[in-house]
């Protein structure tokens, strides 16, 4: 299957998720760049399956820029 839409995607997953592995965000990446959309990840140290502050600011600095063009 091809993508019908090419809009960025931030990755971001903890590195002690138990739930899903953190290999599944290096293999959500590959296959992203595979087909040439363009990918940013951050793997945050020590979070588990949750979401943290670090995590929530990238999230919405990354909707800012891409979603409404503020830097």
């Amino acid at each position: 299957l091809q993508p019908t839409s090419r809009s960025p995607v931030l990755l971001i997953h903890g590195d002690h998720d138990d739930v899903v592995t953190v290999e599944a965000t290096y293999d959500a990446e590959k296959k992203l760049k595979n087909a040439n959309i363009n990918v940013q990840k951050r793997i945050i140290p020590y979070l588990g399956h949750s979401i943290d502050h670090e995590g929530l600011m990238l999230g919405e600095a990354f909707i800012k820029k891409h979603l409404y063009n503020l830097d």
